[in-house]
């Protein structure tokens, strides 16, 4: 059952919650306060005067981050009294809620202990008409389905570009922006976060030589000289990207289809364009392509994890490497890359002075991007590469970083603490 009750403070340096004694005589065993992240144990004691105000001792409106005056919303478990709060997750649907439904079973249980109910539904799930929703959430073991109005709080988790850039979701998204507070809003441009990382001198170094929507005379100088890669500007996931390069006088062109890696050579960069690109290079990047370092002739490259936490500031919260064959065109796991630590190919000392060095990169990374999107992401996924000269290397930044590495026992806990983090940055949102 849920309480409104306003919140009242009152001078007093002990921790002591005081509540309507209507509410007291159902719940005489709680001794702790939850308040997102925030928690204390507590004196529980009750007042005559109303059923609608709780008073709080300044010292716990202090350390549990209350506003004066202002209504919350309170849920008793046994022991327990918590700050009630909703944090709704877009997805495409309930198929894609139950082909994830372990991970989303973790994160509500996660949500739990924070006083978060959490609701998933899908873009179809809303009417606009009464203003709510028909959602998912996990519960006795089981999952239910409710209606109830919009949360405050939305993490966008649309799985794909595709889906993302249908008419009726983006739609749907715009309106949802009227009435709650959406992070992660889109899938990035790549040529745009290029160029906003570009117009900052404290980060230029670390990216590669890139042009967009290159000529076919570009391709074909850049491509005399050196490895490149063509990447769409809106793919993800390696769909989309093209390895090319010059091996005597053949150009050699990598790429997948259907998952499956494909080779072919060519005679002239003509034939490339014929076969792969008939309509231009638009939407297209070209990139050299970096000679990354390798461990035991495979290629090796570092995926790092930025999230929010309830501060509002950037923390990483996950990192490992990733290791392919000298062959594969991209370090994704789903395209077959291995997971490794980062202290397994390098001694202890250089490992750890690295991945300081990186860690430090993506926080200032992520506090530029972070700028450009009016403060409105709150994770992110960042892929750096080092070349045979240990130079470090940004190649990719996702908006949306995949879960595949938490089918991994070893990293059971890194996918708790990003867990924990979002349902952080979900109570800054619902406070600020």
């Amino acid at each position: 059952m849920l309480y409104k009750l306003q919140v009242k403070e009152y001078p007093n340096t002990k921790n002591r919650i005081i509540v309507p004694n209507s509410i007291y005589t159902v719940h005489k065993k709680v001794r702790k306060m939850v308040n997102g992240p925030n928690y204390v144990n507590c004196d529980w004691l009750s007042h005559n005067k109303d059923n609608t105000t709780i008073f709080i001792s300044s010292e716990l409106m202090r350390q549990l981050q209350f506003k004066t005056n202002k209504f919350y919303q309170f849920n008793i478990i046994e022991t327990s009294c918590m700050v009630y709060y909703q944090f709704g997750i877009l997805t495409a649907g309930w198929q894609q809620i139950e082909r994830h439904a372990s991970i989303f079973q973790e994160m509500t249980h996660i949500g739990n202990l924070y006083g978060f109910d959490t609701l998933l539904f899908g873009y179809k799930d809303i009417d606009f008409h009464i203003n709510k929703i028909k959602c998912y959430h996990f519960e006795k073991n089981r999952w239910t389905s409710t209606i109830q109005p919009f949360p405050r709080v939305i993490y966008n988790r649309l799985p794909n570009r595709k889906l993302e850039a249908h008419p009726v979701v983006k739609q749907t998204k715009q309106m949802l922006q009227t009435t709650s507070i959406i992070f992660n809003p889109e899938f990035f441009n790549k040529w745009r976060v290029y160029e906003i990382f570009m117009q900052n001198n404290s980060v230029q170094y670390l990216l590669p030589h890139t042009i967009f929507q290159p000529s076919i005379d570009t391709l074909g100088e850049w491509i005399d000289h050196s490895d490149i890669y063509l990447k769409p500007v809106h793919g993800s996931k390696g769909n989309g990207i093209f390895h090319i390069y010059k091996n005597n006088r053949e150009y050699m062109v990598s790429h997948f289809i259907n998952n499956k890696l494909e080779r072919s050579s060519h005679s002239t960069t003509d034939s490339i364009i014929n076969k792969y690109f008939p309509y231009g290079l638009k939407d297209y990047v070209i990139q050299e392509a970096i000679p990354l370092f390798e461990k035991d002739k495979r290629k090796v490259d570092f995926r790092i994890h930025t999230n929010k936490n309830d501060k509002n500031k950037w923390e990483v919260s996950l990192h490992y490497a990733r290791q392919v064959d000298d062959h594969f065109i991209t370090t994704h796991i789903s395209r077959g890359a291995s997971i490794i630590s980062i202290f397994d190919f390098f001694s202890e000392k250089d490992a750890t002075m690295l991945l300081q060095k990186l860690e430090q990169i993506v926080l200032t990374l992520s506090g530029i991007i972070d700028n450009y999107y009016n403060g409105g992401t709150g994770e992110l996924g960042f892929d750096l590469g080092i070349d045979q000269e240990k130079k470090i290397w940004l190649l990719e930044v996702n908006a949306k970083p995949g879960w595949t590495v938490f089918d991994y026992p070893e990293y059971h806990n890194d996918k708790h603490n990003i867990f924990r983090l979002l349902y952080r940055y979900a109570f800054f949102l619902q406070n600020k």
